[in-house]
């Protein structure tokens, strides 16, 4: 149904606060909003049969009332394909809420509570990713107060991602970090081919045969020193007793 005319609502719903005629061709109209304090917005047409119903409302977020800030990528800008990045939105103004946003084809947006972390600075990080070479990955933030969610501060300066480096493995980690008795064992060469020498039955001084079993070396060697010490204590018993079994042969035979 042809439109005559439209009349764009703010916040209450109650008063036009503009009317356009509909632009030709076409049933549309366009309304320039000046700086104002309105939060949302709607419209309704003028047609042969009366107004219409109101449009759903649309959200509108101003920017440019507090001073921009800062947004960094930490440690670095510079990212492995595949991998996350942490960006820092701070300010000096006390804003308590910092929204992140993704420029681009695909773009997205983040909101995040502040932190004080001095008397003069305020900030949110945000953890993003994982991040590919495949699309655009360009940022800005924004601050404002809770109490005026949709006032905003003007726009941080844009900050792009970019890539280095091969991308992440897929492969599971290592189970564990070197063993540190490994460590001891390099730092002790000298010391440990001497004592290899002397007893070749144990585990042979081999740098990648120690980082790929060092628990395996380690139980072998232990299990073969206690073998041995048994083997001591057993024939140290059978000599006392032989020995003891003697003097009293002895004694026997004097009386």
């Amino acid at each position: 149904m042809k439109a005559k005319e439209y009349c764009l609502y703010e916040d209450d719903m109650r008063t036009c606060s503009d009317r356009q005629k509909p632009l030709k061709p076409g049933d549309k109209a366009k309304f320039f909003i000046k700086r104002s304090s309105a939060e949302k917005y709607s419209c309704t047409y003028l047609s042969p049969t009366g107004w219409s119903e109101p449009s759903d409302p649309l959200q509108m977020v101003m920017t440019g009332f507090y001073r921009k800030p800062s947004l960094s990528a930490l440690p670095s800008p510079v990212v492995t394909s595949g991998g996350n990045v942490t960006l820092q939105c701070s300010s000096e103004e006390p804003l308590n809420r910092f929204i992140l946003t993704k420029e681009g084809e695909h773009s997205l947006s983040w909101a995040l509570d502040s932190e004080k972390k001095s008397s003069r600075l305020f900030q949110s990080l945000f953890i993003v990713g994982p991040v590919t070479p495949s699309n655009r990955w360009t940022f800005r933030c924004y601050g404002f107060y809770k109490k005026s969610p949709y006032h905003w501060s003007e726009p941080s300066d844009p900050l792009d991602i970019q890539f280095s480096g091969p991308s992440v493995s897929t492969s599971p980690p290592l189970i564990g970090p070197i063993p540190t008795a490994v460590t001891w064992v390099v730092g002790q060469q000298s010391l440990m081919h001497d004592y290899v020498r002397g007893c070749p039955d144990l585990c042979p001084f081999d740098p990648q045969f120690l980082f790929s079993h060092p628990q395996h070396c380690a139980v072998e060697n232990l299990i073969r020193i206690c073998v041995a010490g048994l083997v001591l204590v057993v024939l140290g018993v059978l000599l006392f007793q032989a020995q003891t079994n003697q003097r009293r042969t002895r004694d026997a035979a004097r009386t």
